[in-house]
């Protein structure tokens, strides 16, 4: 595993455009697709996806009271 770099980036906008974000993460070494900017709102469901059906996820930590 390589260690993580400690230094700050910044990229302007609030929120940044997609293809400036993306080109920044790349330029440390992390590969993002513009479209996971653009689909912010997905995330959440992308990632639950990777746990259905694993008997060793608890849902239950995950919850909006």
């Amino acid at each position: 595993m390589m260690p993580l770099n400690m230094e700050k980036m910044g990229i302007k906008g609030c929120p940044p455009d997609p293809e400036a974000a993306s080109l920044a993460l790349k330029g440390v070494g992390i590969d993002v697709d513009p479209s996971f900017f653009t689909n912010l709102g997905m995330v959440g469901t992308f990632m639950m996806e990777r746990y259905k059906n694993k008997p060793e996820f608890d849902s239950s930590y995950f919850t909006i009271d």
